[in-house]
């Protein structure tokens, strides 16, 4: 991709192959978004399409060979109109020949067309490089024109020369001082045809003087023979300024013939210029220009607008003492709403006898009478008023030109250093952050400069390493191979060279080094930057991604079989892990219960690969626990690669397996975190684990997950079709008889007999009866438990009250709770004293309590209990000894235990009855009053 631009490129592309402009426009789009392509396939309606006044085109492509008009005939009807606008030559018809035709012509670049290469790349980097330059070249023509109407704007006369004293050019004012009729008429001229014959060799002197950058600001007093052979005496103060390009002298002139009343404050402002070059920030600067202004001038109420490239706005940076007692806040300015907006977009200076008088004043109530408002070039405003009537004389509109010219130049040339500073921090950021050796050595070898990693490289400190020559520390190439290559290369060039770089311990690294000379202003002699690739790095990095590509064609192969069951592919993927590692031991984990807290879930050993003893499959898993146990037990993935005893003492990884390193992920079943899958060793892993290494680890564990609940989901549909089984058994098997008999007990009514209605009645009762348990057992599963405590007596007493108990009684000893879910809880219980009452009368008596030998409870009855052999069999569906029994209830009882994940036994009670114990509760514990 090219480099990005802050605006768009406006190109315009002919080629009189049909639709090929077009194709290309769309792949410089791709290449770089800024560039907006118009396509045309002939010459004149392209030479039309530049002459419409809507169009602005910043670039023009054109094939060579084209029927009309040649690329280069095409290029020279342009630059009769367009001289500056880049023009280049993209063609297939490439060759020597028309290169240099075309490069002698003056296009800007030449581009040969390549179906087989990067041609849009290439093109569209040329473009956006031919768009800058034209558009830098514009703008510094812009800054010159800028800086003449600059020159033009002041009231005092100013100069520029060249290391001969000739002038470069002059403002009206400059003209005036040696009565010349116009600049126009001095440019060209000497310092002898205005200066005494002795003062001119003093003055071209000092003239180099400031270009050797000897001195950076020149004054002195002289005097001036105009062209009538007047003469004048005149202060000048002199700096060295940038001028087409080239450098030179600008001086300031100050007539100060019988204007000695104004010494002081000429003083004053060529101290402020003097203290300007020690600025170093640009509040520094508006506080000193505000400062000497003030006193410069009559004029106490001062402030300086900076222009904000961000908001577009000019915002206040300083204001005078008693312009923030004056002014409750000074305003910011936005895009003309404002007199300070027009000076700033004109550049002209404007003073106003009465500034509430004008239209544009930004506050019609405003104190001040007499304005000064002078442009900072691109840098903002600054602004001196006065609450009453002012005049000022033509040496202080003059001081004040000089103040606003200097702060505009001292901006610039703070923006000029912080730009520089930027670029110098971004080159020694990327040059420290560098994940590869790099040097930097002057022309005789000396190392100047070095990078952490190359200290880390070669096991030197950094003052070690810039006391040696870089031929002391390659030891492949001689010193006179390295002085024959750094001798051939110019400003910018970069060549490829193999070394082999010797360490502090005397073994060597063999390396791929670029070399690059990058002569430095700051510096008098040329530099190199070495940057070298440390080759057995990469060989060691191909190596691991050889090993990753057999490791996962590996995995693919063990999860896809279908000749290994799933307990199998455990097995085989963590032995796979194991060997990709290369660590002893991987394990997986359940974490049980599911359904208790995060702090009393236990890690239980599902599978293992390894030596892991003491620890065995079933057993709990030694890797969490201890002060550092939130490492292990963290959600995402986990690395430690060199575990120690003041980290890890106390966890029952590092007591009981003395375990250096690990590495682990969370296995989940439906989003919620089922356990781990991880690896440890009782070595280190000085390496330390690879990107490689985590993926293979994240993308192992995925699978399980996806695995487990799998097998979950295939669990879950073979219950619910046990259950349908069931349901669809009962449905064609028990609701028959009751429909036989209330059938047959129609029929008789029918003919006369109404006392078989009875039996209609009854019928119908126990089909209600069956239809209600079966929708209950039907719905066992979408009545999912939930976990919160449930105070096991006050869920009976519930239960009791909502069965049709009769005369039954029941004593309840109950007095703790457990975890379950309430609802269901109470289902269980009133399927329970249902039970009793149908099989033991309306008397029965119901008997509630806590085991006596283990955590649980028990419900009995005093009733005719079970029969002997058919104790297994309460619980199947449909079975049943009562005559109005639908042999459901026990089955529910069973459904609801199963989902508490509790156990549940029948036999027989102290009284004779059924005697239905449960264990496996959860949190069983007291429940207070």
């Amino acid at each position: 991709m090219s480099r990005p631009v802050n605006r768009s490129i406006d190109v315009l592309h002919v080629d009189d192959e049909p639709g090929l402009a077009d194709v290309t426009g769309r792949r410089l789009k791709l290449e770089n978004n800024a560039i907006e392509v118009d396509a045309f396939e002939s010459v004149p309606d392209a030479i039309n399409a530049i002459e419409d006044s809507e169009s602005d085109y910043d670039c023009i492509i054109s094939d060579y060979d084209m029927p009309t008009q040649t690329g280069l005939e095409f290029f020279e009807a342009v630059q009769t109109r367009h001289p500056q606008l880049p023009f280049i030559l993209f063609t297939g018809n490439g060759s020597e020949e028309v290169a240099s035709e075309a490069i002698s012509a003056g296009v800007t670049d030449y581009v040969q067309k390549d179906p087989g290469g990067d041609q849009y790349a290439v093109l569209a980097n040329r473009i956006v490089n031919a768009v800058t330059t034209s558009r830098t070249q514009a703008a510094l023509e812009n800054t010159e024109n800028r800086y003449q109407q600059l020159l033009e704007q002041m009231s005092v006369p100013i100069y520029v020369f060249d290391s001969n004293g000739k002038i470069l050019e002059a403002n009206s004012a400059g003209a005036n001082l040696v009565n010349a009729p116009s600049p126009e008429s001095i440019i060209g001229t000497t310092l002898s045809d205005y200066f005494p014959k002795e003062a001119v060799d003093n003055s071209i002197d000092r003239i180099n003087r400031i270009l050797n950058n000897d001195v950076e600001l020149d004054e002195t007093n002289i005097t001036v023979r105009s062209t009538d052979g007047e003469r004048r005496e005149v202060m000048a103060g002199s700096r060295k300024v940038n001028y087409n390009g080239q450098p030179a002298v600008q001086t300031t002139a100050y007539d100060v013939t019988g204007e000695n009343e104004h010494e002081r404050w000429l003083q004053k402002m060529l101290d402020t210029t003097r203290e300007f070059t020690e600025c170093s920030t640009k509040q520094q600067a508006a506080d000193l220009a505000i400062d000497a202004i003030t006193n410069a001038l009559d004029l106490s109420l001062s402030a300086v607008w900076l222009h904000n490239s961000s908001t577009g706005n000019l915002e206040p940076i300083a204001k005078s003492k008693q312009a923030g007692a004056t002014f409750d806040e000074i305003p910011t300015f936005s895009d003309g709403t404002s007199l300070a907006w027009s000076v700033f977009t004109t550049g002209d200076a404007v003073l106003y006898d009465d500034v509430k008088d004008q239209e544009s004043v930004y506050d019609e109530t405003t104190p001040v009478e007499t304005e000064l408002l002078l442009p900072l070039g691109d840098q903002g405003v600054m602004i001196v008023g006065s609450t009453t009537a002012t005049t000022l004389s033509t040496i202080e509109r003059s001081i004040a030109d000089v103040l606003a010219a200097n702060l505009a130049a001292v901006f610039n040339r703070i923006d000029r250093e912080t730009q520089q500073q930027r670029e110098r921090q971004r080159f020694e950021t990327l040059f420290q952050q560098s994940v590869d050796p790099i040097f930097v050595h002057t022309s005789t070898g000396g190392i100047v400069s070095a990078n952490d990693r190359a200290c880390e490289l070669l096991d030197y400190s950094r003052a070690e390493i810039e006391r040696m020559q870089i031929q002391d520390i390659d030891v492949q190439n001689s010193g006179s191979e390295l002085q024959s290559l750094w001798r051939s290369m110019n400003p910018g060039d970069i060549k490829n060279i193999d070394s082999r770089l010797q360490r502090a311990d005397g073994e060597s690294v063999q390396v791929d080094s670029q070399v690059g000379r990058i002569d430095r202003d700051t510096t008098e002699q040329a530099e190199f930057l070495v940057a070298a690739r440390d080759v057995s790095t990469l060989e060691q990095r191909s190596t691991e991604r050889r090993e990753t590509v057999q490791f996962l064609g590996d995995l693919h192969d063990i999860t896809t079989s279908t000749s290994l069951d799933f307990e199998e592919q455990l097995d085989r993927v963590l032995e796979l892990g194991c060997q990709y590692l290369d660590m002893p031991v991987g394990v997986i984990t359940d974490l049980v219960p599911r359904d208790a807290p995060p702090n009393e879930q236990t890690q239980i050993v599902r599978n293992s690969h390894g030596p892991v003893e003491p620890v065995s499959e079933g057993d709990p898993c030694p890797i969490t626990g201890g002060e550092r146990g939130d490492i292990i037990n963290s959600n995402e993935l986990a690395t430690v690669t060199n575990a120690t005893e003041s980290e890890f003492g106390g966890t029952k990884a590092y007591d009981m397996l003395g375990f250096k390193s690990y590495i682990g992920h969370n296995t989940t079943l439906n989003q919620d975190v089922q356990g781990k899958l991880c690896f440890i060793d009782q070595q280190s892993y000085p390496s330390g684990f690879t990107d490689l290494h985590r993926m293979s680890v994240r993308l192992m564990s995925q699978w399980v997950s996806y695995e487990l609940e799998r097998q979950h989901n295939r669990t879950n549909l073979e219950e619910q079709r046990d259950r349908l089984e069931n349901f669809a058994g009962i449905v064609s098997h028990d609701l028959r008889n009751p429909l036989n008999v209330a059938t047959g007990a129609v029929e008789l009514a029918q003919n006369g007999d109404t006392a078989a209605l009875e039996n209609a009645e009854y019928a119908h009762d126990r089909m209600q009866s069956l239809i209600d348990d079966l929708l209950k057992l039907a719905r066992g599963d979408e009545d999912a438990t939930s976990a919160e405590m449930v105070d096991l007596r006050e869920t009976f007493d519930q239960a009791w009250k909502t069965v049709n108990t009769k005369n039954a009684e029941f004593d309840a000893t109950l007095t703790t709770s457990t975890v379950g879910d309430e609802s269901r809880v109470q289902q269980l219980f009133e399927n329970l004293i249902r039970n009793a009452v149908e099989h033991g009368g309306d008397d029965v008596t119901v008997t509630v309590g806590h085991l006596p030998d283990r955590d649980g409870f028990y419900v009995a009855d005093d009733g005719p209990g079970i029969s002997e052999g058919t104790d297994t069999d309460v619980f199947d569906a449909g079975f049943t000894t009562a005559t109005t029994g639908t042999g459901i209830g026990l089955k529910i009882v069973e459904d609801i235990t199963n989902q508490h994940e509790w156990n549940v036994t029948v036999t027989e009670s102290e009284d004779g009855g059924a005697r239905f114990e449960f264990t496996g509760l959860s949190q069983l514990a007291e429940q207070t009053a």
